[in-house]
């Protein structure tokens, strides 16, 4: 990343996480560089943002307001096929049909939500669920999905994906044969041909299940939705994945190295060797579930243990194949990821991925919820009211956080547009370095210091409802980590809570986002280093 270093700014305002960035010299250093930057703009706008569970309408209005004026670059959307009927989250991947009316909204309004995002600048991603439709669990006998498809989950008739080609739909002969729960996951072909929760696995190798799936594929492709992200992978034969996406793309005249495909593989070493994460770059990108369980290992601990992160997780899977992300639905409900509920730690592990040069970072907008099965709030069986962001600073169950909009994100989206790939600088032995992040109020959705959704432990203020349970937790916090018993310097209050809410809580003050690189050996380059205590 090269940043010219024309333009000194009166003083460093923030700093935050890269290199060492939960360091306590950091805090207690009373000698800190003079921001300079004029950052070139990178034309490439990498952050995916994943809108969970919410509707089209919702979505379109998030692309006009936040994520087109903060330079989001793609939204991710929740399967947009219809499912069965239920609160749960999870209803959404048990898909009944291929019709495009959901929870989320109607096909109508799932095409104009893409028109004004594609608008504002942001491609969509579908969340696409190839792998199987309903577990016998929830889906036994004669039923009806949202939109009033009729199926029977009991004899595998679904009617409801009726094509020209195929007007019965899918059947039981369309599935694999084998009926039993996975559980043997060193076994291959139990993985990808037997029942994962008890839902039917779609025969993937099957012509006419490849046509269906192909067909909408096309579907959404003509709507306008230029990426997609493949659910359950692992549970699909890799050549069955590359045979689909081929179909797709001949169907539209498309070559299919440039569809942009993410692929969902939960990659484990003691599992069969077919299923591991490399399997699947010959057909797109891949989740790296390995980045989380970094993030949730070593902000944990110690922030210095990251580095050479990029050297471990590129021996799996190169950067370029790679989508990253601190949390998602799924891992948020295990104890295997950080999230909202880990406070500090969560705000700062998100800002180290937007500013760390490994994969495409994926930034999560979900809900706060009480069980893991509670589906957004509102939901009916059939539907999901428009979200309403939080104004309270409350981390309430049954309201959405809308991390989008956290000031720390923006400003943080903001820095990795005008300088990630292009940052290089030589620092002084035991100096520290703050660089403007190219953001400020002015482009974004709101004008104030923070914004209405930022939770009260980030802003520090008391929610508005008289809970100051969050801020007196983020004070304790800011407390603990601002101690200075090794060095036995003295610093005054002042430096000391700047530094601190910069180097914990990445805080926007005075409207402007800056990134910290700290190096003790010299010479710095913070796009694949990582961080550097040596």
């Amino acid at each position: 990343m090269v940043v010219q270093t024309n333009r000194p700014f009166g003083r460093v305002v923030a700093i935050g996480a890269t290199a060492a960035m939960a360091c306590a010299s950091l805090v207690a250093a009373p000698i800190m560089a003079q921001a300079q930057s004029n950052a070139q703009v990178s034309a490439k706008k990498d952050v995916q943002v994943i809108a969970f569970q919410q509707t089209w309408n919702t979505i379109a209005k998030e692309c006009t307001e936040t994520y087109g004026p903060e330079g989001v670059g793609y939204v991710e959307v929740s399967p947009p096929q219809e499912s069965i009927q239920g609160t749960q989250w999870w209803t959404s991947y048990q898909p009944v049909s291929y019709k495009l009316d959901s929870k989320l909204g109607t096909e109508a309004e799932f095409a104009s939500m893409i028109k004004q995002c594609s608008a504002a600048g942001v491609n969509v991603i579908a969340d696409v669920v190839l792998n199987q439709t309903t577990g016998s669990d929830v889906a036994k006998g004669e039923q009806a999905g949202v939109a009033g498809s009729k199926y029977n989950g009991s004899t595998g008739d679904y009617p409801g994906f009726a094509t020209k080609q195929y007007p019965d739909g899918i059947t039981a002969a369309d599935f694999h044969s084998c009926d039993k729960n996975i559980s043997n996951y060193t076994n291959q072909q139990e993985v990808q041909e037997c029942r994962l929760s008890s839902m039917w696995d779609f025969n993937s190798e099957n012509e006419k299940v490849q046509d269906i799936q192909s067909d909408y594929l096309v579907k959404l492709w003509n709507l306008g939705v230029r990426g997609f992200r493949m659910d359950a992978v692992k549970h699909i034969h890799t050549d069955s994945m590359k045979a689909i996406k081929e179909k797709f793309a001949k169907k539209i005249d498309q070559n299919a190295n440039d569809i942009y495909w993410i692929q969902e593989v939960i990659g484990n070493s003691s599992e069969a060797a077919g299923i591991q994460p490399g399997n699947y770059v010959q057909n797109g990108t891949v989740t790296e579930f390995g980045f989380k369980s970094e993030m949730n290992q070593y902000f944990k601990d110690k922030v210095a243990k990251l580095k050479g992160l990029n050297e471990r997780l590129s021996k799996d899977l190169a950067s370029k194949d790679a989508n990253v992300f601190v949390t998602n639905w799924d891992t948020a409900r295990n104890q295997g990821a950080l999230t909202y509920k880990d406070g500090a730690k969560y705000q700062l592990a998100n800002a180290f991925m937007l500013a760390y040069d490994y994969g495409q970072p994926h930034i999560f907008s979900g809900y706060y919820y009480a069980g893991v099965d509670d589906g957004a709030p509102g939901a009916t069986r059939t539907s999901v009211p428009d979200m309403t962001c939080p104004t309270d600073g409350i981390e309430t169950a049954g309201i959405w956080h809308c991390a989008q909009r956290w000031t720390a994100i923006r400003g943080m989206i903001g820095f990795r547009n005008a300088v990630a790939g292009t940052f290089t600088a030589t620092v002084a032995k035991g100096s520290a370095v703050a660089l403007y992040a190219g953001a400020t109020p002015a482009n974004w959705a709101g004008t104030r210091k923070y914004d209405p959704s930022d939770p009260a432990w980030f802003t520090g203020e008391t929610p508005h409802k008289g809970d100051d349970t969050a801020a007196k937790s983020a004070d304790s916090a800011a407390s603990a980590k601002s101690g200075d018993a090794k060095s036995g310097k003295a610093t005054s209050d002042a430096i000391r809570r700047a530094a601190t809410l910069a180097a914990i809580l990445l805080p926007v003050i005075v409207g402007v986002t800056f990134m910290a690189i700290a190096r003790r050996n010299g010479k710095a380059q913070s796009d694949n280093s990582g961080p550097n205590n040596d």
